[in-house]
């Protein structure tokens, strides 16, 4: 059912999708909804809350193990865009229920604030004392340009360019920022299961989604 609930919210958004669509998108009776769920947006916000859950771990990873706090934020931002586009329905989910969008600063604000500052202690940013309001053009930055690429406005090296430009605000040499935002984006997720074996078996044995009408989604 979350699985239908992202598919159906990610072209309708929350408002517009229906409990029914919901339902019959996960060949499931409207009773089952509700032994599970008290309202459309209950599971909308299980939804948002498993799969920034599993983004989480990935973007906790590369803070963890790249070293300069510069290229791990860089690296954070383009992972970030990187897993919207190549999951479609997540991407469109995220940019479609409003409510999301404010869990989504939420969730990622304090992991933005702790990244930061990070470049901030170690010399890298000079930001410091403007830090929420980057924190908030970053996270504001980041939908933005993941809508505009889905919608087809914009190609790939969107994502390259908002990272180059992000670091020049925190304080990055124009000439550093350009080359740290150009360097090939390791497989982050691949490189967290090897690290972890548990989270490896866990990925390796998922159940697939339910059939559900997926794709590339436009408004």
């Amino acid at each position: 059912m979350i699985a239908a609930a992202e598919s159906i919210m990610a072209r309708r958004g929350v408002e517009g999708a229906t409990i029914q669509e919901i339902t019959e998108e996960a060949e499931l009776g409207i009773g089952t909804f509700y032994n599970h769920f008290g309202s459309k947006e209950e599971l909308a916000k299980a939804v948002f809350a498993l799969r920034a859950e599993e983004l989480g771990l990935i973007l906790d990873f590369i803070g963890r193990t790249v070293e300069d706090p510069a290229q791990a934020i860089g690296y954070i931002q383009r992972t970030y865009i990187d897993r919207a586009l190549a999951d479609p329905i997540w991407g469109w989910f995220v940019i479609h229920a409003e409510f999301a969008l404010r869990q989504n600063e939420e969730t990622f604000r304090d992991r933005a604030k702790k990244d930061i500052l990070k470049g901030i202690k170690a010399g890298r940013f000079s930001c410091a004392t403007c830090i929420d309001t980057a924190i908030t053009v970053t996270l504001s930055s980041l939908i933005a340009i993941t809508r505009q690429v889905l919608e087809g406005r914009a190609d790939r090296d969107a994502a390259i360019e908002l990272n180059e430009l992000l670091m020049r605000m925190y304080g990055l040499p124009a000439e550093e920022a350009a080359s740290l935002a150009r360097q090939p984006l390791p497989d982050f997720e691949a490189m967290r299961r090897e690290a972890d074996p548990l989270s490896k078996r866990t990925h390796e044995g998922k159940a697939s989604k339910p059939k559900g009408r997926t794709g590339v989604l436009r408004r």
